[in-house]
């Protein structure tokens, strides 16, 4: 009797603090962050990624009201839930050592959105039903971005840059990243094609894989189309019982694609769009004919009565198809028997393929990246440099002529900016969740219903981080959200631990008793996550906005209302060194003004925390070196524009600027007859032609394997400074040579001419003096007085 009113009686620890349900905005707002990123540019700038970040932390917040509600404790049961909160806090730990501030704080903020994305995704999918909405939402987004791709190329959509007339980059503007999304995508949609039931729903699934599978052959890429073959592989032989029929799809799909893409890009290349469209609509029918087939031919085979022949004749007619296609596909990526292979694709696609080799120019330059990597690992091993570090400090190690702000290695990046430590916490993140995958693999025969689903996803998310390690797909957080959001399914199907991989029903994992009788602990925490993600995206975002009306107030000659701007973004976003540089320019070109002592020492204060903050800067130190000339502290100024040959010794135009800036110092020092300060800027700048020349062949020397990279030469630029110096140092023989070779370039023929008639005057050549004083005067009307000025000023004895 005492038993029975025990069981009757309520469970008043476990009843909700309120009788609200936020799970479903909760999962509408995951389905928000997973299907609208890859459509904002792969949120690889900062406005559309910060609003993301804003978005995330008013979901994460439904999310934390609801388990707090529901007394629904957080637990951190698993290593890989520890795994990718030591990931976010080794980000903050390199904000202590970042050499780029700002940088660092950004890549914080990315983390602890993918912290939070993984940690919802990990904790919601509890059910099947949870799972399947979440891929569908994945794959109708990698749908979409096709989409887009497509009807870019056909002219029928203006989407700036997802169509390079030559291949598809999509919404994401790259195509190595579009192809490893696409990749993650389709490893999903064949998975929802494989388990539909629905003739509707399968045909709509078929037709979406067509679209993908098309843009992926249609972005050439090389790398995209290798991790293709093999998460396909992967995936298959994880089908148990379904096997035959995914390799059905999966090849129904890929033949198809191969063949429309075969048709399409000439249709494209020859700029009809009709004729395109037509394709496109031709090969979609196809394949809805085609699973109207497979549908037909499973109920055959489902009924008994029918024959053996005609079983033989579905089963071995499919296999032959099957060895059709991946006989091609051989062909086409060994480049043998071109002809047979140009039959289902187009030649560019096959020369592209063939292509494929250790000795590729690309190949050979994501060597020299992870080289370098390395180098600044070296010089960082613990903590790393901070986020962003790769992009400020490559140009000090690199020893060719490259430019690019990613590594191409997911692995090495995250290597650079965190150091050792962050780097096995993210390699150990995603070894595991590969240890656990292989479990569930090992115990399919024992699987439940979301065996195939979580599967697909570890696959998917396997191939994605796969292709980013030689390439950068993670550094777009659209890519890197979709990728913790996989990695989060396979974890929340583990309920607390993998000991038990998907046994049958997914339990709704082990709560801690001790957090359901806390449940105002996990409110605070989660606020604290809240506002972290949500300030400082909200201020960075204002920041942006306000920064930027103060640039057109700059550019307006609007500098009082410029200054204001600049502030309140100043106060928005102190971390960021721009907004120091333009006040200190500001603040100069106002002190001069107005003689405002006041204004001079605020420009001064400016300038040197702007490059406290930002010493890898060059747009900051060009801006501060500037700043400094209004100041009239021309020694701060070309110690400045030094700086930027330290930052980036490669870069030809930090050689320019600094013989400007050099020059314009050395004519002040000569103005005021203080010649022992002037002389060694000039006998510097005189020097820059040689030294760019030495730089030129060493990086020769380093790149010559590495073929169309950019070459090291000295401009008409540096030839005009190096002249000038020449002219103020005395060799007029040297500077008529250098000021000739500047002469070359029409914009530079004006003030090239009149510092060839100064130093035919100063030869004592009158004749040849007016003769390019001529010149100089067609194209400039101050010609003749700048050039008394400039005979008057050298008339002294030295």
């Amino acid at each position: 009797m005492v038993k029975h009113a025990a069981a009757a009686a309520p469970n008043l620890g476990n009843r909700p603090l309120l009788y609200l349900n936020f799970r479903p905005l909760v999962m509408f707002g995951l389905g928000l962050l997973l299907f609208f990123p890859p459509f904002l540019r792969g949120l690889f700038f900062a406005p559309e990624l910060l609003i993301t970040h804003q978005v995330a932390a008013g979901i994460f917040l439904l999310f934390i009201l609801d388990r707090v509600i529901k007394k629904e404790a957080e637990t951190f049961s698993h290593p890989l839930d520890w795994l990718l909160l030591g990931l976010f806090l080794a980000y903050l730990a390199s904000l202590s050592v970042a050499v780029n501030l700002r940088g660092a704080a950004g890549e914080a903020l990315k983390y602890l959105n993918y912290f939070l994305v993984y940690l919802m995704v990990s904790r919601s999918v509890r059910s099947l039903r949870a799972i399947n909405y979440l891929l569908h939402i994945i794959f109708a987004g990698a749908v979409g971005v096709a989409a887009v791709g497509l009807l870019s190329a056909t002219g029928h959509l203006n989407y700036p840059g997802a169509w390079s007339g030559a291949f598809i980059n999509s919404t994401l503007q790259y195509r190595n990243a579009l192809a490893g999304y696409l990749v993650a995508a389709q490893v999903v949609g064949f998975t929802l094609w494989l388990r539909a039931r629905n003739s509707l729903h399968q045909t709509l699934l078929a037709l979406g894989s067509l679209l993908t599978v098309t843009v992926l052959l249609l972005s050439q890429s090389r790398g995209g189309w290798i991790v293709y073959a093999l998460a396909a592989a992967v995936w298959l032989t994880g089908l148990q019982d379904r096997f035959w029929r995914g390799c059905y799809l999966f090849f129904l799909n890929l033949g198809v694609a191969m063949l429309a893409t075969r048709a399409f890009l000439p249709e494209v290349l020859a700029q009809d769009a009709t004729g395109a469209i037509r394709v496109l609509f031709v090969a979609g029918g196809v394949v809805a004919a085609a699973q109207l087939l497979i549908a037909l031919g499973d109920r055959l085979l489902a009924r008994q009565s029918l024959g053996q022949p005609y079983r033989a004749l579905l089963t071995y007619g499919g296999l032959l198809y099957i060895a059709a296609v991946v006989g091609v596909y051989a062909v086409y990526a060994a480049r043998a028997l071109p002809r047979i292979g140009a039959q289902f694709l187009p030649v560019a696609l096959l020369n592209r393929a063939g292509s494929i080799n250790p000795g590729d120019e690309s190949v050979v330059g994501r060597l020299v990246f992870f080289r370098d990597a390395l180098e600044i690992v070296k010089n960082h091993p613990v903590l790393g440099a901070g986020g962003g570090a790769w992009s400020v400090l490559y140009h000090r190690y690199k020893e060719s002529m490259y430019y690019t702000t990613e590594v191409h290695s997911a692995f090495l990046q995250t290597w650079v900016e965190t150091g050792t430590i962050g780097f096995f916490l993210f390699t150990g993140f995603w070894a595991l969740l590969g240890i656990v995958l292989f479990r569930l693999w090992l115990n399919r025969d024992r699987a439940g219903p979301n065996y195939l689903p979580v599967w697909s996803s570890g696959v998917a998310v396997l191939a994605l981080v796969g292709h980013s390690a030689f390439d950068f797909n993670l550094s777009l957080p659209a890519l890197a959200i979709l990728a913790w959001a996989l990695a989060g399914i396979v974890r929340g199907s583990l309920a607390g631990t993998d000991r038990h991989v998907i046994p049958g029903k997914t339990p709704a994992g082990r709560e801690n008793p001790a957090g359901l009788k806390q449940p105002w602990l996990q409110l605070i925490w989660g606020l604290v996550l809240v506002l972290a993600l949500g300030v400082p995206s909200w201020r960075f975002y204002q920041a942006g906005v306000v920064g930027a009306e103060g640039a057109r107030a700059i550019n307006s000659q609007h500098l009082f209302q410029a200054r204001e701007l600049m502030t309140k973004a100043h106060r928005l976003n102190p971390l960021s060194a721009t907004y120091l540089a333009d006040l200190a320019q500001l603040e100069a070109v106002l002190g001069l003004a107005d003689n405002d002592d006041v204004a001079r020492h605020r420009a001064g204060e400016y300038a040197r925390r702007a490059v406290r903050l930002e010493p890898f800067n060059p747009q900051v130190r060009a801006t501060v070196s500037f700043a400094y000339l209004l100041l009239g502290q021309p020694d701060q100024a070309v110690a400045e524009a030094h700086a930027l040959l330290t930052i980036n010794p490669l870069d030809i135009s930090a050689y320019e600027y600094y013989g400007r800036t050099a020059i314009a110092v050395a004519m002040h020092y000569v103005s005021r007859r203080e010649y022992p300060l002037a002389k060694p800027y000039l006998e510097q700048v005189v020097r820059l032609p040689s030294l760019v020349e030495v730089k030129s062949q060493e990086v020769a020397a380093v790149q010559r394997d590495w073929i169309g990279r950019r070459k090291m030469l000295v401009t008409p630029l540096i030839h005009l400074s190096a002249g000038q110096a020449a002219c103020l140092l005395g060799d007029y023989a040297l500077a008529k040579q250098l000021l000739k070779a500047a002469a070359e370039q029409q914009e530079l023929s004006a003030e090239a001419s009149l510092w060839l008639a100064v130093a035919a005057t100063r030869s004592n050549n009158r004749a040849e003096a007016e003769k390019h004083l001529a010149l100089a005067r067609a194209e400039d009307q101050g010609a003749d007085q700048l050039f008394k000025e400039i005979v008057e000023t050298l008339a002294f004895e030295r």
